[in-house]
């Protein structure tokens, strides 16, 4: 995903839009950031179960991630 690019996402019936960030540190690093924007009337809903949902969507993704490093770093020597 590119610097201000916007990614549209529905939840519930809730429209949501992602937009990633940088922000500039100093002149030798940037950091980037997930900006979430949607109708402030669904802000409890967001919070009590898009959120969590993100979270474990994540921890999900992490692990099988890790699960492929760990299969494709394993050592053989040919014999």
């Amino acid at each position: 995903m590119d610097t201000n690019q916007e990614a549209e996402e529905t939840f519930d019936g809730i429209k949501l839009k992602w937009t990633l960030r940088t922000i500039q540190k100093n002149n030798m690093h940037e950091n980037y950031m997930f900006e979430l924007s949607f109708h402030r009337k669904y802000v409890h809903k967001i919070h009590s179960s898009y959120i969590p949902y993100v979270v474990k969507e994540a921890e999900k993704i992490k692990l099988k991630i890790r699960e492929r490093n760990l299969y494709t770093n394993q050592f053989y020597n040919g014999e």
